[in-house]
């Protein structure tokens, strides 16, 4: 006999709550990043040198210069957050620089992409025993989904928003897959949301995996962009493949 299949509830259920950060919240988003359990969830992990800076610090700039979503537990411990800060990509794929390690660079030029500024999604985790324990399942698509609602306010009127991450990460199925779940999705088709793919030394080591970079579309002009790509797109995918194989 095949075992029951688990029920995997929704955050509501459990009464997770999501919301932007405020100040007072900042404390417990730094407690909540230095576990090992979600420090490790990155690479390198966010207390690595490589990074430059410390978690404390990273904390407190990216609410500083954008602005943190989190999920809640029914006892007020944070189970998950993302930042949403201006990104430092350039609108044309970076060079490849063989004498500066990079050696790997492939992409598209953001310069039809019609927005007025272009915010990048940044720190996003979720925890792992959360999901284990308590036997919820959606915590991160619903902390995405309380960005692209704060993304479509006054504030951030006609803002784009990507988000990167590494070769062989978990964001490359989370992003498509969340996307392609959109009831605001154009088309019937699967759209694949990889832009980019390059070395990225200084954020992953001289030795560690490239960085990728995704389009996650909040509006019409999004999606036409990101459906006008999809033949570029595709040819970075079977980039990605390759170096993953």
């Amino acid at each position: 006999m095949m075992p029951d299949a688990i029920h995997m509830r929704k955050p509501e259920e459990l009464g997770i709550t999501f919301k932007i950060a405020q100040q007072q919240d900042l404390s417990k988003i730094k407690i909540f990043l230095e576990q090992p359990l979600i420090d490790n969830l990155f690479t390198p992990p966010l207390s690595d040198p490589t990074r430059g800076i410390s978690i404390d610090q990273r904390v407190q700039l990216k609410y500083e210069t954008g602005f943190w979503a989190i999920s809640e537990s029914a006892n007020g411990k944070i189970v998950g957050c993302m930042a949403v800060v201006p990104t430092k990509v350039g609108v044309e794929p970076i060079q490849t620089d063989p004498e500066k390690d990079i050696k790997i660079s492939s992409g598209i030029s953001l310069s039809n992409w019609s927005v007025q500024k272009i915010m990048e999604l940044s720190t996003v985790a979720t925890n792992p025993e959360t999901k284990s324990t308590l036997t919820v399942k959606g915590i991160g698509e619903k902390l995405l989904l309380q960005v692209i609602k704060q993304l479509h306010t006054p504030e951030f009127n006609n803002f784009g928003l990507v988000t990167d991450s590494w070769l062989g990460g978990q964001m490359d199925g989370f992003i498509n897959h969340v996307v392609n779940k959109m009831p605001t999705k154009p088309v019937t088709y699967d759209l694949d949301t990889l832009i980019r793919i390059y070395s990225d030394p200084k954020k992953r080591g001289k030795n560690g995996p490239p960085t990728t970079l995704y389009l996650i579309p909040n509006s019409k002009k999004d999606w036409t962009f990101l459906i006008n790509n999809q033949d570029k797109i595709k040819k970075i995918r079977e980039l990605y493949t390759n170096l993953l194989n």
